[in-house]
C-alpha cells in the first residue's frame, strides 16, 4: 500500500508531537509545578507552541477554507421570562431553634 501523506499535515503534528512533549517533560521535571520553572524552558515551549500553530496555519491554508467570521450575526433570541416565585408557607421564625433529634 502506498502512503500518500500530505507534507504539510505531517509537519504540523509533528510539530504539535514536539511541543507536547516538551511539556510533558517540564511537568515531570517540575513535579507538577511544584519546583521554580527557569524563563529558558518556557520560552522553549512558547517557540516550539508558536511553530506548531504557524504549521496549523499552513495546513488551514492548504485545505482552502477561510478563517474569517461570517459577516452578519443571527438574531438574538428573546429571552423567557422567569415564572414569579410560589411561597408555599411562612418561612419558620428566625428565633426558633430547629428541632433536635434523639439518638
Amino acid at each position: 500500500m502506498q502512503d500518500n501523506r500530505d507534507a504539510a499535515f505531517a509537519a504540523w503534528v509533528g510539530a504539535e508531537d514536539a511541543a507536547q512533549a516538551a511539556i510533558h517533560v517540564l511537568h515531570q521535571r517540575t513535579r507538577g509545578g511544584r519546583i521554580k520553572v527557569a524563563p529558558q524552558e518556557i520560552e522553549q515551549i512558547a517557540r516550539l507552541r508558536k511553530e506548531a500553530d504557524v504549521r496549523f496555519a499552513a495546513v488551514w491554508g492548504v485545505l482552502g477554507t477561510s478563517a474569517a467570521a461570517p459577516e452578519a450575526l443571527p438574531e438574538p433570541l428573546p429571552r423567557a421570562e422567569r415564572p414569579q416565585r410560589i411561597v408555599v408557607g411562612p418561612r419558620a421564625a428566625q428565633g426558633q431553634a430547629l428541632p433536635s433529634i434523639a439518638i
